[in-house]
């Protein structure tokens, strides 16, 4: 199909605005290549988030293939809709002659428009939405403060306090438990030698002598005030032990909560610090959104202003389309034609192999021409509604019987030749194989000692009768 345009018939008009018409649909296609980025983006980000979602490996050549086809599938109706449902605003009146092509044509301008609409929201909708997705990656993520660095850093200060914490314990608690031992030590050694003299006193107390049992008395009560300072220096060994520890521990405990401190506020100072850094780049990338879905949306909209402008300058100029049909218009298409070919010539070629397999074979043209079933022998269209057929065994003629009851005859071609020449060898073939197994089955018998039934003479004779004059005709049909 060939679409051309008149010449402008208001000349003067048309060499006032005609000189902008291409400049008109430079920046249409512009605003809508613009249009169109952002709405492959944004089909390519929400594709690659919903395979990310649910763990699919990632190939990024068909996600912007696919994102290309559904850009280039929506611009493309944008573009086709926006003449066809903006022409009507310029031009009107059209077909008012004709009420019927009048309210067809109402009916195809309000299918334009409301499939405008649609395409337009949807292309407007994934532009934003594309110039959304554009600014947050296109804008570079603000430097964090670690805070799990943080962190990290202060429970070493506290793993390094606790461990001086138990060295210095240990360092204290080396004097005082030496002083506790030397007093246990100096008691076992003063009560050992106590123990030793009072010995020296049991056997004039076991011979009865108060003086000595008196004696031994004196050596226990001696033992026992030894044991009371031991236990007095015990005691005050362990209060002054006691006393170092718990400065240890308040020491260890200021320092500990000193480090809590620090640690609180530089947390509190880092995540302020990351929440005001995320904000700006928020805010950041916000802007440059905005700014993206004011240019893209700018540039659908220029693209339509361009359409109405060009119709304008059209109508004002006087400017027609015609549109020129080829010759393959009313023709089936390629693909159909393509497809009637391969069936027509694949049930051609099974029919031949049928017959080669399973009949007898013989010569088969092979350049014979597609023929349609309404089609007689010579060509032409076959208008009889009987289609009964009656053929002659010598080929020369070929009768159908119309519906009024006259009878043409149409010479026969060498295809049909062949169908009937394959009819009867096939036919030919099935008496011969009927006349064999008759002719065995009374050599069995005869063999046999056994009397032959007349069924089955009369069967051998009938078949022969057949095969003799099918065999005539086949030679009287290959003569013609």
């Amino acid at each position: 199909m060939k679409i051309t345009k008149t010449a402008p018939e208001n000349k003067d008009f048309f060499n006032e605005h005609g000189a902008s018409l291409g400049s008109y649909t430079l920046i249409g296609l512009i605003g809508q290549l613009l249009s169109g980025m952002s709405l492959a983006y944004a089909v390519y980000a929400l594709i690659l988030a919903q395979l990310l979602k649910q763990g699919f490996a990632l190939w990024t050549a068909p996600l912007l293939a696919v994102a290309g086809v559904v850009a280039l599938f929506i611009e493309l109706a944008n573009r086709v809709l926006a003449r066809r449902a903006i022409k009507p605003f310029v031009v009107k009146g059209l077909f008012d002659d004709d009420p019927d092509l009048a309210g067809r044509h109402k009916i195809l301008n309000n299918s334009y428009l409301v499939g405008l609409v649609a395409i337009a929201a949807l292309s407007y909708f994934l532009s934003a939405v594309g110039s959304n997705y554009y600014a947050e990656d296109s804008t570079a993520g603000p430097t964090l403060i670690d805070v799990d660095s943080l962190k990290e850093t202060y429970a070493d200060q506290v793993a390094k306090l606790d461990r001086s914490y138990t060295q210095d314990s240990l360092t204290l608690a080396g004097p005082f438990d030496m002083r506790l031992q030397a007093s246990r030590d100096r008691f076992v050694s003063d009560s050992l030698a106590l123990r030793k003299e009072r010995e020296k006193y049991r056997p004039c107390a076991t011979a009865g002598k108060q003086w000595c049992k008196n004696k031994l008395a004196e050596y226990l009560a001696k033992i026992d005030r030894a044991r009371i300072v031991m236990n007095d220096s015990i005691a005050v060994v362990s209060s002054l032990k006691g006393n170092a520890l718990m400065a240890t521990v308040k020491e260890r405990n200021a320092k500990s909560e000193r480090i809590d401190k620090e640690k609180t506020s530089a947390l509190f100072l880092a995540n302020q610090k990351n929440e005001d850094l995320l904000k700006e780049n928020e805010s950041d990338s916000s802007f440059k959104g905005l700014v993206f879905i004011i240019l893209t949306i700018a540039g659908q909209t220029v693209f339509y202003l361009m359409i109405y402008l060009s119709l304008q300058v059209e109508a004002g100029s006087d400017i027609q389309y015609e549109v020129e049909p080829n010759e393959f218009w009313n023709l089936p298409s390629v693909i159909d034609e393509l497809k009637v070919m391969i069936a027509w010539r694949t049930e051609r070629g099974l029919r031949r192999l049928i017959r080669h397999v399973f009949g007898v074979p013989g010569e088969h043209e092979t350049d014979i021409p597609y023929r349609s079933l309404f089609e007689n022998t010579n060509g032409k269209k076959n208008t009889n509604t009987n289609g009964s057929t009656n053929t002659k065994l010598n080929g020369s003629t070929n009768t159908n019987t119309r519906k009024n009851g006259q009878k043409s005859s149409v010479p026969f071609t060498g295809h049909e030749n062949e169908q009937e020449l394959t009819k009867l060898k096939d036919l030919l073939r099935q008496y011969r194989k009927r006349l064999a197994k008759h002719i065995q089955r009374q050599v069995t018998l005869e063999k046999n000692g056994k009397d032959v039934g007349q069924r089955t003479l009369d069967a051998i004779e009938n078949n022969r009768e057949k095969v003799e004059q099918y065999t005539k005709l086949i030679e009287e049909l290959q003569s013609n």
